[in-house]
């Protein structure tokens, strides 16, 4: 394919890259409302603004025909970690090899600054078989023992909330008659979603009890009220397990898995785990 030039993105961009958010919105099924579209832009130009993004698209006739971006995140980290989002390509220009050439730019980009960043890349599957084995051959690999939680659910007022701000990481501390739960984690700012349109994605990190006799019913109320304040969670097993003196990955899942949430709506929401985080290291 001649007469294409790759290059990085910019705030300029914006138009051309809102353009191609519609389209694969609109090829995915999920629709591009004026809304949800609003709020992509607001996203854009705030994780623009803040010089957290890195992108690169390929260009034919000044049309943008391919891109990628990372998001640069903490996800409790003290460094960023990049979080592969927004990649697209044409439909009539794939199959060319551009969202490879594209990864080997993100990727040379990242290690001119490697201080900076973690060891290693994250991305949310989203797509097809054929999206699966092009990131595998990209070098990601599936992370085990991610669960993701979605909903909008009403606030419990069961027990008392204490939220201390330690940074990167916020702790929130549940009481009734005695301390029940800390709850310590993180929250990003991702591209806007159609079911997320503020982009802000929440990590548990850790799960804390408090009291000697903490219990199943103990950890589901105290969720009840951490998800009315934070919709968008995510958090893994392994790592919640690893940060916390808690029971074992085994009894948790089971856990976290038997919990039901009624949304506004009254639909019945639950903890899923999930194969569609990959991660790639940098070096």
């Amino acid at each position: 394919m001649k007469n294409f030039i790759i290059r990085n993105l910019n705030i300029y961009d914006l138009p051309q890259i809102i353009q191609a958010r519609i389209a694969q919105e609109n090829e995915n099924g999920n629709g591009a409302s004026n809304e949800y579209i609003k709020a992509y832009e607001r996203s854009l130009r705030l994780l623009f603004d803040k010089n957290n993004i890195i992108g690169y698209g390929a260009f034919f006739n000044n049309d943008l025909i391919s891109l990628g971006c990372f998001n640069l995140i903490n996800l409790g980290h003290e460094k960023q970690i990049p979080y592969l989002c927004g990649v697209w390509t044409n439909p009539r220009y794939r199959g060319k090899g551009l969202a490879n050439l594209i990864n080997n730019k993100l990727f040379e980009r990242l290690k001119l600054y490697k201080d900076r960043f973690e060891d290693f890349a994250l991305l949310t599957l989203e797509g097809n078989e054929a999206a699966l084995n092009l990131y595998k051959k990209l070098g990601y690999v599936v992370v085990d023992g991610e669960m993701s939680f979605l909903g909008d659910i009403t606030f419990k007022d069961l027990y008392s909330v204490k939220t201390i701000n330690k940074g990167i990481i916020n702790e929130t501390i549940y009481s009734k008659d005695t301390d029940i739960l800390s709850i310590s984690f993180s929250t990003d700012q991702l591209f806007a979603h159609p079911s997320n349109f503020n982009g802000i994605m929440t990590r548990i990190i850790s799960l804390t009890p408090l009291k000697k006799d903490f219990n199943q019913n103990d950890l589901y109320e105290c969720l009840c009220t951490f998800f009315s304040e934070h919709r968008f969670c995510k958090l893994n097993i392994n790592s919640i397990i690893k940060n916390s003196d808690l029971l074992n990955a085994d009894i948790l899942k089971q856990w976290l898995l038997q919990f039901e949430f009624t949304d506004t709506k009254g639909h019945i929401k639950k903890i899923l785990p999930t194969n569609k985080v990959m991660k790639k290291h940098l070096n």
